[in-house]
């Protein structure tokens, strides 16, 4: 993939889309967590960390150019 073809894909409408629903998500775990609310356990928390760190991951993908 070249960089404006990732840029392309980027700016499409539904990956625009695709990214506000990721983030949504992501929100709705850092909100469950900041909300002093309790989680079941500590597994539990640090599941639901691991799945704020994936989200904030894609949804800060760059693209890499190789070479």
């Amino acid at each position: 993939m070249t960089k404006e073809e990732f840029s392309q894909w980027r700016e499409n409408r539904t990956t625009q889309e695709v990214m506000g629903i990721l983030e949504e998500v992501r929100n709705a775990y850092a909100h469950r967590l900041t909300s002093g609310g309790t989680l079941e356990s500590l597994s539990d928390t640090a599941r639901v960390v691991g799945n704020i760190e994936a989200f904030d991951y894609l949804l800060n993908i760059n693209f890499e150019d190789e070479p």
